[in-house]
């Protein structure tokens, strides 16, 4: 099979050549069937394709038109999943829960910052006081 694909991304060559033979720095290794990365200035051979890697950089950049702008995001908008929420453990509590929270209360003066608000209270009292 004789099947290339190179989509650069982000500074990033993503590759699909499965069943040919790629070449970096002269060691070559069958290409695997999925898609790999690649940085963008990496320079390889797949087959008979030589790819030169080269850093692109921008010196411009058009102003973009709002209405496309405005299907861009609603198109790549995602979707929330609901169901999936209502499962999660922390928003779901049960009466069994709620009953052990009222029971067995967290120990409160254990807490640093409830040492640390006593303390400052008590240092405002006397300051105040002389």
């Amino acid at each position: 099979m004789d099947y290339i694909q190179i989509k650069p991304h982000h500074g990033i060559n993503h590759v699909y050549c499965p069943g040919s033979t790629l070449t970096i720095d002269g060691k070559s290794l069958p290409c695997p069937d999925d898609v790999f990365m690649l940085p963008i200035a990496t320079s390889f051979r797949i087959n008979d394709f030589q790819y030169v890697g080269s850093e692109v950089h921008l010196n411009h950049q058009e102003v973009l038109d709002p209405l496309f702008t405005i299907q861009a995001n609603w198109h790549l908008q995602p979707t929330l999943n609901l169901s999936d929420l209502l499962e999660d453990p922390i928003l779901t509590t049960t009466k069994e829960t709620e009953k052990e929270k009222v029971e067995n209360p967290p120990p409160i003066l254990e807490h640093p910052m409830t040492w640390t608000t006593l303390t400052l209270t008590v240092m405002t009292l006397v300051v105040i006081a002389a």
